[in-house]
C-alpha cells in the first residue's frame, strides 16, 4: 500500500495531488475521516487526540475516493503494460492489460479513465 496523500504527500512531489498518482497506478486511496481539531477519543491514555469530520465533510470525502475505489476494484489484478509521458512528466498515461487507460494531468489536477 502506498500512502498517496499521507502527511505531506510522502514520496509525491510537493504541490502534486497524490490522488492523481493513485489513479495512474490504480492504487487504493486513503479516506481522510479526521478533522484538524483536537479532542480525546475514548478513555485510554494511549489513544490519539483527534476529531472526526462532520457528516457533510465526510460525504464529500467519500465522493472524492469513490471513483478511485471503483478504478482499483476494476484493475487490482491487471498488469500495467505501458506507461507514457505525454509531452512532459506533468501529463502521464498508463495502459493496463485489459485495455483500460488512465491519464493524469498534474498541471490541471485531473485524471480520466
Amino acid at each position: 500500500m502506498v500512502p498517496w496523500n499521507w502527511f505531506n504527500n510522502w514520496g509525491i512531489p510537493k504541490g502534486d495531488d497524490g490522488d492523481l498518482y493513485c489513479a495512474l497506478c490504480a492504487g487504493m486511496p486513503y479516506l481522510h475521516c479526521f478533522g484538524t481539531g483536537l479532542s480525546k477519543v475514548g478513555t485510554d491514555s494511549r489513544t490519539a487526540d483527534t476529531e472526526l469530520l462532520d457528516d457533510e465533510s465526510l460525504k464529500k470525502e467519500i465522493a472524492r475516493v469513490k471513483p478511485l475505489c471503483d478504478l482499483q476494484a476494476r484493475l487490482y489484478n491487471k498488469e500495467m503494460v505501458k506507461h507514457e509521458f505525454l509531452g512532459s512528466y506533468r501529463q502521464q498515461k498508463a495502459t493496463y492489460s485489459d485495455g483500460t487507460t488512465v491519464t493524469i494531468d498534474l498541471d490541471k489536477n485531473t485524471y480520466n479513465f
